[in-house]
């Protein structure tokens, strides 16, 4: 009995050490790729992409601590065998998610709009469109993420980042024949490809028990912990908005080799 659990806890502490170790790998692939792009891009118009994650940090605002009261309560419901609840909770999180990034798209669509009529960037328009579906694939790639690490499926997300990996470098042959829009274009393709992955993987499920019960007691006991997380997110983007509202929108650029430095640290 007591070799069983030993060998169980030993599997365990092994799949949680190819995880870390894939994470800091598909981590590290991706600080040196986005390196190797800002040498071939020029600064001007990295800058256009800086606005649009500068903007992205701001609209998940949406969110509102659901996505953080389900990374607690799913784990715990679905341990403790309660599949009603459980299914409650993966429902109404997963309406939750598709309503919020509805509402971020649309505010980048207006965006676009806004820019196309009265700024008149075709670039920074274009840039603005492609940020209205990054962050839609994004926030899926998220809460897909988030229900495999509450069902303890590490392999699973540990073979989709290795398997991304191979698409990170190879799709860096966009940006090197086309500039920024083969940033745009890879941009596109490798989140698109790390969600086609996340869907193929991960086990289907219908939104038959989504509850707005569930949803106030998740909001209750999410928010303050999204509060906290936004507000230290805003902090960490105010350099990148100072210099967008005092400077021009060029010198945002120089900022993009400063924040990937500061991420290679954290690794």
């Amino acid at each position: 009995m007591i070799n069983s659990i030993v060998k169980l806890k030993w599997l365990d502490f092994k799949k949680m050490i190819i995880f870390l170790s894939g994470d800091s790998f598909f981590q590290l692939s991706r600080i040196v790729s986005e390196f190797l792009v800002l040498a071939m891009i020029d600064v001007d118009m990295i800058a256009n992409w800086q606005l649009v994650l500068l903007i992205q940090s701001y609209v998940v605002a949406t969110r509102f601590g659901i996505l953080n009261s389900f990374n607690r309560d799913y784990p715990y419901y679905l341990s403790s065998k309660n599949k009603l609840k459980s299914e409650q909770i993966l429902s109404t999180t997963s309406f939750h998610v598709r309503v919020s990034l509805v509402i971020q798209s649309l505010i980048f669509f207006l965006g676009f709009v806004y820019s196309f009529i009265f700024i008149e960037n075709l670039i920074l328009s274009i840039s603005l469109l492609v940020g209205s579906l990054y962050t839609v694939i994004e926030g899926f790639i998220n809460f897909s993420e988030s229900r495999l690490k509450a069902e303890l499926k590490f392999y699973i997300i540990t073979k989709i980042r290795l398997l991304s990996i191979f698409i990170i470098f190879i799709s860096l042959i966009f940006p090197y024949y086309f500039e920024y829009k083969g940033l745009l274009i890879r941009v596109i393709i490798i989140q698109s490809s790390i969600l086609l992955l996340f869907i193929l993987y991960s086990r289907r499920y219908y939104n038959k028990n989504r509850s707005w019960k569930i949803w106030l007691e998740l909001f209750y006991k999410g928010w303050k912990i999204w509060l906290g997380s936004y507000i230290k997110n805003v902090n960490k983007s105010l350099p990148k908005l100072y210099l967008v509202s005092f400077s021009t929108l060029t010198t945002l650029g120089f900022y993009a080799p400063v924040h990937w430095m500061i991420s290679s640290l954290s690794i």
